[in-house]
C-alpha cells in the first residue's frame, strides 16, 4: 500500500476539486466554525488537506497516512499554513486511530473501499461531524458505502461527476457528503444493525462472505 500512496491519484485531486467548489462558491455544508479537521489516506501531496487549510475555516488540519508518506512532502508547510500539519495513521491499527482524537470534518478519497476504513470513520468523528468523500466506482460500490456508514450517518447530498461533466466520458464517480448522526450503538439497541456490528469486529471485507446473526456479532452479551 506504502508504494500506491506516493502517486497522485484521480479520486484525490476530484475530491481537492470539488472542495474548491464548495469553499469559492458557497455550496452546501460548508461548516463555519474552527473545528478540526483530517483528511485520511492523503497520499504525498495531500492537496484535499491543502485546500481545506487554505480555507481559513479550521483550527486545524491533518493529513495522514502510512508512515513515511506525507510528513516528508509537506515538511516545509508544516509550521506555516493555517494550522496544517502531517502525520502518519494506520487505518487497521486501533489504538492509533484512538489516539487522534474526534474532528469536526474529515475528508477521504476511498477511505471506505479498505477493510479498516469505515470503522475509522466511526472511531474518529462523533455526532456532527462531517465527511467528505469521493468514491470512483460503480453501484455496487455505492451500496457498499451506504450499507456500512449508515448505522452511524446520514447522507446529506451526493452528486454524480460524470453527468455533472467534471470527468471524463464514460467514467464513473460521485461526490458524498455524510454527517454523523448516531453515537455508540449496544450490542442489543434498535440501531445496532448487520453493518454496525462489522465495524465493530473491524472486519468489513468478511461481511461480504459471511452471514453474521445478532447472536454472533453480540457474544455472550444479553438483551
Amino acid at each position: 500500500m506504502a508504494g500506491y500512496s506516493g502517486v497522485l491519484w484521480p479520486d484525490g485531486l476530484l475530491l481537492a476539486q470539488q472542495l474548491l467548489h464548495l469553499w469559492v462558491r458557497g455550496g452546501w455544508f460548508v461548516p463555519e466554525w474552527k473545528g478540526r479537521c483530517l483528511e485520511l489516506a492523503a497520499g504525498i501531496f495531500a492537496l484535499p488537506s491543502l485546500v481545506l487549510a487554505g480555507s481559513g475555516r479550521f483550527s486545524e488540519v491533518v493529513a495522514t497516512d502510512l508512515p513515511g508518506i506525507v510528513g516528508a512532502n509537506h515538511s516545509s508547510i508544516n509550521n506555516n499554513n493555517h494550522g496544517f500539519r502531517a502525520d502518519s495513521l494506520d487505518l487497521c491499527r486501533a489504538r492509533d486511530v484512538e489516539g487522534m482524537g474526534k474532528f469536526d470534518v474529515i475528508a477521504s478519497s476511498g477511505v471506505c473501499q479498505t477493510n479498516c476504513g469505515p470503522a475509522a470513520l466511526v472511531g474518529l468523528s462523533t455526532v456532527g461531524t462531517v465527511v467528505y468523500m469521493v468514491v470512483r466506482s460503480d453501484a455496487a460500490d455505492l451500496h457498499r458505502v451506504d450499507f456500512l456508514l449508515r448505522g452511524y450517518f446520514r447522507e446529506l447530498f451526493r452528486l454524480d461527476l460524470g453527468q455533472a461533466g467534471r470527468i471524463h466520458p464514460g467514467e464513473q464517480a460521485y461526490f458524498l457528503i455524510w454527517q454523523r448522526q448516531f453515537g455508540p450503538h449496544s450490542c442489543w439497541s434498535e440501531g445496532y444493525t448487520f453493518a454496525t456490528c462489522c465495524l465493530d469486529r473491524q472486519d468489513t471485507h468478511s461481511c461480504f462472505d459471511q452471514v453474521f446473526t445478532r447472536e454472533i456479532c453480540c457474544g455472550s452479551q444479553s438483551p
